[in-house]
């Protein structure tokens, strides 16, 4: 359901205006202040991000070979998604240094991030679901494989924070989660 129900809350892809870049570019993500080159979730992302992707009411940046898209909803950073094997930025926790391989396991991400709110396992694939600020933030780990990490995608009012979807991932938590 990992992937899926991320993009089933979404705008139809029509709708969606895509821009990718051959250029590379300095990619910091801090998955614990939730931020993208120093712009917040929430916070218009004009030093990062093509001026076309920003002015779109939804839009994706996709720098071709650097295992990252970028979204944005009616002009503010909306997430980030990460392929880990392909990911050619930094990574940081609170402004730390960060490692993340796709030969970690789930309980390597337990042991740096701690118990998450939620976990699914349909399929043969794992998902890890943190939830922040009241359920304004979500983090997720995605394990394809149930083995080895294959994407982290960090995203306002995440997939989590619609009822229906708790309905579906089976969640029995308390929301907001506190």
């Amino acid at each position: 359901m990992g992937l899926f129900s991320f993009f089933n809350r979404r705008p139809a892809p029509e709708e969606v205006f895509v821009q990718e870049s051959t250029e590379p570019i300095e990619l910091e993500i801090d998955l614990g202040w939730f931020q993208l080159n120093g712009v917040s979730l929430g916070e218009m992302p004009s030093s990062v991000l093509p001026e076309k992707v920003i002015n779109s009411p939804s839009g994706v940046f996709e720098p071709n070979g650097q295992g990252i898209e970028i979204g944005t909803e009616h002009g503010v950073f909306d997430h980030a998604f990460i392929t880990v094997a392909e990911f050619t930025g930094i990574l940081l926790r609170n402004g730390r240094p960060l490692t993340l391989l796709p030969q970690m396991t789930e309980r390597d991400i337990l042991t740096i991030f701690g118990e998450p709110y939620w976990t699914d396992r349909t399929e043969g694939e794992t998902l890890l679901f943190y939830e922040y600020l009241l359920g304004q933030v979500e983090l997720q780990f995605e394990f394809p494989d149930a083995q080895g990490l294959g994407f982290v995608t960090l995203m306002r009012n995440g997939v989590l924070s619609e009822a229906e979807q708790r309905k579906s991932y089976g969640v029995t938590k308390s929301w907001p989660p506190v």
